[in-house]
């Protein structure tokens, strides 16, 4: 099977999920949260998220005060699957068509696992050598149409959230981006695309057979043209 056919399939079964995540009534979107709310604001500390049956969607949560003035979806923190989340606030919230700005930064279909760099000091032993812990895997096994249709509904639903001057950036690299940008142009609409940002960065390995690849890919879409844009004040930005 070819990469158009994976894409076309995915965006295909994506709307089907999709459709049928929009019919359910609203009680049924109940069963995919538990509490969720965290005001950043607050002065006590966070409790240890809640460990959920494995048998059950699985969504912990870190919960808070929340002061009198605070508005109650602000200063919110959830853990889990961002489906179950945003259908949470779909169905129950009223938070259609009421956000301004989501970004992501899902899996980059790498097919690889990813690992953090860890010192630990102490006046006693002084600084350890650098540590190596697990970090976060982003093994999909290579199934392309898969990835893309967990991508596609989980956009879909994003759609629904932005209100009409609100702006999507999808962060991704070169493993996935120009397979992302397709899907989203047939979401979205390809009119609007309104960017795609570059982040480059020094890390990454070079050979002898090919330049590093040395930087990640920002997409960049609104929800209609009436977005809301705030440009950099530089005069230039040939000029490093």
């Amino acid at each position: 099977m070819s990469r158009i056919e994976d894409l076309a399939n995915a965006l295909r079964h994506g709307k089907e999920y999709f459709d049928v995540l929009m019919s359910q009534e609203a009680e049924d979107a109940a069963a995919f949260v538990t509490t969720e709310r965290y005001d950043l604001r607050g002065s006590e500390a966070p409790a240890a998220p809640a460990v959920e049956d494995s048998r059950q969607l699985r969504l912990t949560s870190y919960q808070m005060e929340t002061r009198q003035d605070t508005p109650a979806a602000e200063g919110r923190i959830a853990v889990g699957d961002n489906l179950d989340y945003m259908l949470r606030l779909l169905k129950h919230e009223g938070m259609a068509e009421k956000i301004q700005m989501i970004y992501v930064d899902p899996p980059f279909f790498s097919n690889a696992s990813y690992q953090a760099s860890v010192q630990i000091e102490s006046e006693r032993l002084g600084r350890s050598p650098v540590l190596k812990a697990g970090a976060f895997d982003d093994k999909g096994g290579g199934d392309l149409e898969a990835y893309l249709e967990m991508l596609a509904v989980r956009f879909m639903l994003m759609r629904e959230l932005l209100n009409e001057t609100g702006c999507l950036w999808v962060h991704l690299d070169w493993h996935g981006s120009h397979y992302v940008k397709m899907m989203l142009d047939e979401i979205f609409g390809e009119d609007r695309f309104v960017n795609e940002v570059i982040w480059t960065y020094k890390s990454g390995g070079s050979s002898k057979r090919a330049f590093a690849k040395k930087h990640d890919t920002l997409l960049f879409y609104s929800k209609s043209p009436h977005y809301k844009f705030r440009p950099r004040k530089e005069k230039s930005y040939n000029r490093e």
